[in-house]
């Protein structure tokens, strides 16, 4: 009688899954980013693309204390309320783009 060995499909099923969750894992980090026009705000994520007009920017803030990252509120009624937070490498400019843009939202930043 001659035994063969029997491949574990749910092991290599297992390992397939892992590699597709660290590929979605590092295209999501890589896919995400932002714009800033006159119009609005444009939020990138993989093939997502939402815009948010300035007049829905409430509230900019420093994420802790001045750690490099914004907190963006935006929507004025809680069913459409949610945050953003974005970390740009030039924050002077950001900063003075974001008060151009949206000059009459609260800015909580010193």
């Amino acid at each position: 009688m001659m035994f063969l060995p029997r491949t574990n499909h749910a092991h290599r099923a297992i390992e397939i899954a892992d590699v597709l969750v660290l590929v979605a894992v590092v295209l999501a980090d890589r896919s995400i980013y932002w714009e800033l026009n006159p119009q609005c705000l444009i939020l990138h994520k993989l093939w997502k693309r939402k815009q948010i007009p300035w007049n829905e920017v409430t509230d900019v803030g420093w994420l802790g204390n001045m750690s490099g990252t914004f907190r963006i509120n935006i929507g004025h009624q809680i069913e459409d309320y949610d945050r953003l937070y974005i970390e740009p490498s030039d924050e002077a400019g950001f900063i003075a783009a974001l008060r151009e843009f949206a000059p009459h939202a609260d800015f909580e930043l010193e």
